[in-house]
């Protein structure tokens, strides 16, 4: 929760100072983080955990927030996702919005909502909205995830 805070914290502060510098970065940039999330959720459609989790940085102070539940570093948020996947028949995605905020040439922050739909084993389908926060770091000129906070919003 303190990386998400320090986040917001972040973007409220240029906010403030007025600093439309970022909020130009050039269309590749932010092409490229649509492209990285894209990505993923081929790979969590395809219940393919290892090649989700190749977009994600090392991360051992809250890599993953996901319906109240906190995992701090990436292996524990890795074998989590693995363990919800293999509960799945199958997963789709349908995104509604998505969002990129830049905080510095190299961290962005991306808001997604949408809903899933999902089948568990031996279970009935069923569909549910989702929002999501993902703030992204640029490491040797790839965009990987640093943090993402999933939930479900209340009705």
């Amino acid at each position: 929760m303190a990386t998400a805070a320090v986040a917001c914290a972040i973007v409220y502060l240029l906010f403030l100072r007025g600093d439309s510098g970022l909020a130009r970065m050039d269309a590749a940039a932010e092409a490229q983080i649509m492209r990285t999330f894209d990505e993923m959720m081929v790979a969590a459609e395809a219940g393919d955990v290892d090649e989700l989790f190749r977009r994600v940085a090392e991360n051992d102070r809250g890599a993953l927030i996901s319906s109240g539940r906190v995992f701090f570093t990436r292996a524990d948020a890795l074998e989590n996702t693995r363990a919800s996947m293999q509960r799945l028949e199958h997963v789709k995605y349908s995104l509604n919005d998505r969002r990129v905020t830049f905080l510095s040439p190299n961290a962005a922050l991306l808001v997604v909502s949408g809903s899933v739909t999902a089948k568990p084993n031996g279970g009935g389908e069923f569909t549910a909205p989702f929002v999501q926060t993902v703030v992204l770091t640029r490491e040797r000129g790839e965009w990987r995830v640093l943090h993402t906070h999933q939930s479900g919003p209340s009705r």
